[in-house]
């Protein structure tokens, strides 16, 4: 049984509501980071632990805060995830097999096209988008092809088969990807890699463990600043950055939150699963590792899983963020405006994330900016909103 399915063996234990185990399935997997362009000399280790958890409005803690409506007509099912690139947000409806696509706050394309027709596709293992093309490029797992859709016309414009299955990608420049390759039976092995969509080859950058590429999913790349930042988990995380060369920008210890070395070790295979279910099920708080790294000017923030032991609602992530050498942890990120509690990301943007707002689950607070907003939004008779926010 590899990492996920033991996963989701979990869900059929503890857990019955779909949107939980989505959310479950969403959280538990990223073993893996994403970041902006941070890079500090000398000491790369950060210790990043929960001793002292505390709470934070998020209109304290951000710089500015929007809410973008999202029309009735996008059918939000279950967003798994955003990316953001500039002005773009495209959001991943995993339920529907839809992508939606925001330009400067206004819905401009959704990618639709369900089937078996010739510019249809079975489902979406993961996505990116070419800004000077303005192409939208879905990988088809089912079918190990890349296709490549215009956001302006909506049509495919080309398709090409990879000669590996991958659990994430992000585009680069001039036809390259960077892509985790999965272990199959054509002997490849698991890898960050490189692969030129223009020559055909693959190089490999980083060789990664079975369960590390396993557990990696699409959202735990971003691509900012011309490179590609990642993190692979191990008992300690590597935080990396990839332009024309692989650069280690920061290594994250969780210490007393951190999974058993023993999980890590390869001396203990056997024992993984037993490893982690005693982890999961102890109800002690574990930091499997980061996810949305972000930078500021000054600031490194990324959220990651803590609260394994309440099992009966959607695991909550907690924020840390980190200035300089010290690092703060926030275990209830909150909107007093908008009656929310435990806010929790989506994705990255600018320097900052991006949540998924139900209306009618919020308490907005007449007389604030952001209740109103919410309370004109309920006039018009939408349910749903994203909240962008820079830290």
């Amino acid at each position: 049984m590899n990492a996920l399915q033991f996963f989701i063996s979990l869900n059929s234990m503890k857990f019955s509501n779909y949107r939980n185990y989505s959310a479950l399935i969403f959280c538990i997997i990223v073993l893996i980071s994403m970041s902006g362009c941070f890079h500090e000399e000398g000491d790369k280790g950060i210790i990043a632990d929960n001793k002292a958890p505390s709470i934070a409005d998020i209109e304290t803690l951000s710089s500015s805060i929007k809410l973008i409506p999202v029309p009735k007509e996008c059918m939000i099912g279950n967003i798994m995830y955003s990316k953001s690139y500039g002005d773009m947000i495209f959001l991943f409806d995993e339920g529907l097999r839809k992508i939606h696509c925001f330009e400067n706050g206004t819905p401009c394309f959704t990618l639709d096209k369900v089937g078996r027709g010739p510019e249809d596709y079975i489902g979406i293992g993961a996505f990116t988008y070419i800004q000077d093309s303005r192409e939208l490029v879905i990988f088809e797992r089912e079918k190990r092809l890349l296709k490549y859709y215009s956001i302006d016309s909506g049509g495919l414009q080309r398709k090409m088969e990879i000669p590996f299955y991958a659990n994430a990608m992000e585009y680069l420049k001039d036809g390259e990807f960077l892509f985790i390759r999965e272990t199959d039976k054509q002997g490849n092995t698991p890898a960050v890699c490189l692969y030129s969509t223009y020559e055909g080859t693959v190089r490999t950058i980083l060789p990664l463990r079975d369960d590390q590429a396993e557990m990696t999913t699409d959202f735990s790349f971003t691509k900012k600043c011309d490179s590609v930042f990642f993190g692979i988990s191990s008992y300690s995380t590597a935080l990396y950055s990839f332009r024309a060369n692989l650069t280690e920008e920061k290594t994250i210890y969780f210490e007393s939150n951190a999974l058993d070395k023993n999980y890590w070790s390869g001396e203990f295979d056997e024992r993984k699963e037993e490893i982690l279910t005693n982890a999961i099920v102890s109800g002690k708080d574990i930091a499997l590792a980061p996810s949305f790294l972000n930078t500021n000017k000054t600031a490194l923030s990324f959220w990651y899983i803590n609260a394994m032991g309440q099992a009966h609602s959607t695991p909550p992530m907690n924020l840390c963020i980190i200035d300089k050498s010290e690092a703060v942890v926030y275990s209830n990120v909150r909107c007093l405006s908008l009656g929310v509690q435990n806010l929790q990301p989506i994705g990255v943007y600018g320097s900052g994330y991006v949540s998924l707002l139900f209306l009618d689950m919020i308490k907005p607070k007449q007389g604030t900016t952001l209740g109103d907003d919410v309370l004109r939004m309920r006039e018009m008779g939408l349910d749903t909103a994203l909240m962008v926010y820079e830290l």
